[in-house]
């Protein structure tokens, strides 16, 4: 044992009381540079999850609003092609809250952190605006079955937005079991 030490002896037993102090603070100081650049780099990879998380959420809640509105507009739009005519008024006005939400949610699309949806985005917004402005010019049948397929397409989106954002997937390994 004593030869694996004797380089270091030899080398502190030549160095003055200062220099030895000197030496063992930058040998000690080595792992603790290590670890502290290792747990700033843990604390930036947690926040980007984290803002990527947030970020999913206020576009599933926004989503989730415009599918609410899009659920609200089969049912009256079915109940108006059925013949109840005095839901005119509010066919009408929950289409418009419609167009004002996808208008909010492109906004937040188009500055957010997660553009890689916007492809998806624009081909239901599509579908969208389709399914509104024809509501009132097909049957009853017809018009419940194109919103429920809109429906199933918006939560298909929403588990897109799920995924790009991290939120379907956990960091923490022990939360899985």
């Amino acid at each position: 044992m004593r030869i694996l030490f004797s380089p270091a002896i030899l080398l502190v037993s030549k160095l003055r009381f200062a220099k030895k102090f000197i030496l063992i603070t930058f040998i000690l100081a080595i792992p603790l540079v290590f670890m502290l650049t290792q747990i700033v780099i843990n604390y930036n990879n947690n926040t980007e999850i984290i803002l990527s998380e947030k970020a999913g959420l206020q576009y599933a809640k926004k989503m989730h609003q415009i599918i609410n509105q899009t659920q609200q507009h089969r049912g009256l739009s079915t109940a108006f092609l059925s013949g109840n005519t005095s839901l005119a008024a509010d066919l009408n006005e929950t289409a418009n809250k419609i167009t004002v939400s996808i208008n909010e949610y492109d906004k937040e699309l188009a500055t957010g952190r997660l553009t890689q949806l916007n492809p998806q985005w624009q081909q239901l917004k599509s579908q969208l605006n389709d399914v509104i402005h024809n509501s009132k010019n097909s049957t009853p049948k017809d018009n419940f079955a194109a919103h429920t397929e809109l429906i199933k397409s918006m939560l298909t989106y929403m588990n897109d937005i799920a995924y790009e954002s991290t939120l379907s997937l956990d960091p923490e390994i022990e939360s899985y079991y």
